[in-house]
């Protein structure tokens, strides 16, 4: 059962109508969330959100840009979460300004881990409001997390769960400074060694990105993410779209950073993450555009 109330600051800093999810367990997967988690899930609300929506189908016409960041945001990510959210927040106002004949959407979404039952995931669905998405990325802050892993499989799980257009040029950047559930994917201790309890299986999830045309953009911040993003990387070519995986290394820009007094609020590190998206960005939607027939 989906009701709405209103969530304290408490939680995610953000005291809005926002939707939260309960209900009586009947399986694996989502219904293993639903019986002990809670967790926002906010939807456009926006007079072109609420349009699209209406719509029975799409149309040839349209030309949607669907972006969603997907992102860690337990403690350990505090040095890096503001430096992600506001370099993305630069990405969409680049996007706007370079690709005039695209209507843009945005998402978020910030998970946390298995221990942190009240707020889970933050999640706000797409929107063509890009003013008020930002506002509400900038309120999410880095808190909760237990062990090494986080609960990515959860949090790519939700990603693809959004209200993506069929007919959409799909991009997704993947920031996070730790792996994910299951010894397999790395050498940290780990309170769920045989994967995600949930029964989410992150080959499955990252061929799904692949096999529904979303590309998907992961950002190296950490060497303890290498056995992950290997696996991530082999599971998406073997999905219908291959060559939509790329990463993006900001390692040794960040162990430069953080000898500096500014830290990784450097203007070095910024400038250098800031070009790297934008010439990102340039490759994909050049192959996207033309896939469709939209960009000669």
């Amino acid at each position: 059962m989906s009701f709405f109330r209103k969530k304290t600051p408490d939680h995610t800093g953000i005291p809005d109508q926002t939707e939260n999810s309960s209900a009586t367990p009947t399986g694996q997967g989502l219904e293993y969330y639903r019986s002990g988690f809670e967790w926002i899930h906010e939807k456009g609300t926006s007079k072109e959100d609420k349009s699209l929506a209406r719509k029975q189908a799409e149309t040839e016409d349209e030309r949607i840009l669907d972006m969603v960041m997907v992102m860690d945001v337990t403690a350990s990510m505090g040095p890096y979460i503001n430096m992600a959210k506001e370099t993305f927040k630069q990405v969409i106002e680049d996007t706007l300004i370079n690709y005039p004949d695209l209507d843009v959407r945005v998402a978020f979404v910030g998970y946390r881990d298995f221990c942190d039952t009240n707020s889970i995931f933050y999640i706000h669905d797409f929107t063509f409001d890009l003013d008020s998405l930002k506002k509400k990325m900038s309120a999410v802050s880095a808190s909760g997390g237990g062990d090494a892993p986080e609960d990515v499989q959860g949090g790519l799980r939700m990603a693809l769960d959004l209200d993506w257009r069929e007919n959409s040029i799909k991009l997704a950047y993947f920031i996070a400074d730790a792996p994910c559930h299951g010894k397999k994917y790395h050498k940290a201790g780990d309170d769920y060694p045989e994967g995600s309890p949930a029964g989410l299986v992150l080959e499955e999830i990252v061929r799904e990105f692949s096999d529904r045309e979303i590309d998907l953009s992961c950002y190296k911040l950490t060497d303890q993410t290498e056995m992950m993003f290997k696996t991530m990387e082999k599971s998406y070519n073997e999905g219908k779209y291959k060559g939509d995986f790329q990463f993006v290394d900001l390692r040794r820009e960040v162990k430069k950073a953080q000898t500096t007094d500014e830290g990784l609020y450097s203007a070095g590190l910024m400038s250098s993450y800031a070009t790297t998206n934008r010439a990102d960005m340039s490759v994909r939607m050049k192959k996207h555009g033309a896939r469709k027939g939209w960009y000669s």
